[in-house]
């Protein structure tokens, strides 16, 4: 039995789960799988750093250098520059990568399988999206003989935490996102989290495999979560509703709708029921109908799971010397439908002046912009002479919606800008 062997790029939270799985496990695998795996080496930045798993320091070393020595790389430095340098170097010296790497991914797509192309080597991110979450396989495996028709999901655990939180306590997202940040489930620098960057680049991982086209962050609507506000949490769990931050691909026959933003899902619907740092991911196949992927999607050891699963699966190939698998044709132009031509439904809330014939003035301009209204809600007045309306429409072209909004704002009877979330349902 020939040996594989590993190196590994960065040791972080990620990294260290890694080490720890394949030194727990090395026997394991070789009576399960009839593979050997030997971890090589482990580049780090600092050889003397703590790290809470006890192992070989014989194998550490801070000379990139010593990757060429391996058959497999596992790139856990993250970023896009030095990590793109090292997976590029890897693949021309035809070795078989592993990533972690969302950014790394959805930036440069094209540059990447470019190369796994010419050096005939796999390159596997299962952990890129979703943690321990196995959508990629799903998609590129399971779901192989089906056209994906849409895809929607919770992809970010650090927001889906967030709301969770200001949802179940009613208190503000500053102070949930601070607590999130000393539990370790959002960043020192949070904005590539709640702005919806994060969910942006997975979501352009999935959408291009799905659908075998070229999709990039700036092909997509992308909105984060910090201009939710409390209050309308309580309106929109009275309306048997929960919010999360979407993303949201969808194929029809005049392009593709893919963006990111926070939305109301029912909460008889399993997505609306996911709550705290978990991800879930509604893939809708022709043939196979609703499929629903649940599970942690981000911490040490989910994503250091899918990391290991993604080693195991070229180390067998290798050692079986099987034909290797090549999921990644060119990918092609797709025409993308701009978010002003989307249909949804929405929720909108004004503060209105409590004084009769204001909802008559907001319906009619609605209905001038051929918008219908579901059910409103007008509560009590909470400030002098102002009542919160909260109306919930059916569906409607969101360039007739955002004109309608103008035109509400500028009446005299309303106050402050609109407040309006989209509706998946």
């Amino acid at each position: 039995m020939t040996k594989v062997k590993v190196g590994i790029a960065g040791c972080g939270i990620v990294g260290i789960g890694v080490v720890d799985i394949l030194q727990k496990r090395f026997e394991e695998f070789r009576e399960l799988y009839q593979v050997e795996l030997e971890l090589a080496v482990v580049v780090v930045r600092n050889i003397d750093s703590d790290r809470d798993i006890a192992f070989d320091k014989a194998i550490l070393t801070t000379d990139l250098a010593m990757l060429d020595n391996v058959d497999i790389v596992v790139e856990l430095i993250g970023g896009d520059t030095v990590a793109k340098d090292v997976v590029l170097n890897a693949i021309h010296q035809k070795k078989h990568v592993v990533t972690a790497n969302k950014a790394l991914v959805a930036k440069h797509w094209d540059i990447l399988f470019e190369a796994v192309r010419g050096s005939q080597v796999m390159l596997k991110f299962e952990a890129a999206v979703a943690g321990a979450v196995p959508v990629i396989k799903t998609i590129q495996e399971s779901l192989i003989g089906n056209k994906i028709e849409e895809l929607k999901g919770i992809i970010n655990g650090t927001a889906n935490y967030i709301l969770s939180e200001m949802e179940s306590r009613g208190e503000s997202l500053a102070l949930i996102l601070k607590e999130a940040q000393d539990l370790g489930y959002a960043e020192a620098d949070p904005t590539f989290d709640i702005e919806g960057f994060d969910v942006a680049h997975k979501l352009c991982i999935l959408a291009s495999l799905a659908y075998g086209v070229k999709v990039e962050c700036e092909d997509m609507y992308i909105q984060g979560i910090t201009d939710l506000e409390v209050k309308d949490m309580a309106y929109i769990r009275e309306l048997g509703y929960r919010i999360k931050l979407l993303a949201i691909a969808k194929k029809y026959e005049k392009g593709l709708d893919v963006r990111v933003h926070p939305a109301l899902v029912p909460e008889s619907q399993i997505l609306g029921a996911v709550s705290g740092p978990y991800n879930a991911i509604d893939i809708k196949g022709h043939a196979s109908g609703d499929i629903l992927l649940y599970g942690q999607g981000a911490g040490r050891y989910p994503t250091a799971g899918a990391v290991v699963g993604d080693i195991l699966d070229i180390a067998r190939c290798l050692q079986k010397e099987q034909p290797l698998p090549f999921f990644f044709s060119e990918r092609k132009k797709a025409e993308f439908i701009p978010i002003e031509d989307i249909e949804n439904r929405y929720y909108i809330r004004l503060n209105v002046s409590d004084q009769p014939g204001v909802l008559a003035k907001i319906t009619n301009i609605f209905g001038e912009h051929a918008i219908g209204i579901a059910s409103v809600i007008q509560k009590e007045v909470v400030l002098e002479d102002q009542v919160p309306l909260v109306v919930m429409t059916g569906k409607a072209r969101e360039d007739n919606m955002r004109r309608s909004l103008d035109e509400i704002e500028a009446l005299d009877t309303v106050f402050g800008s609109p407040t309006l979330i989209r509706i998946e349902d």
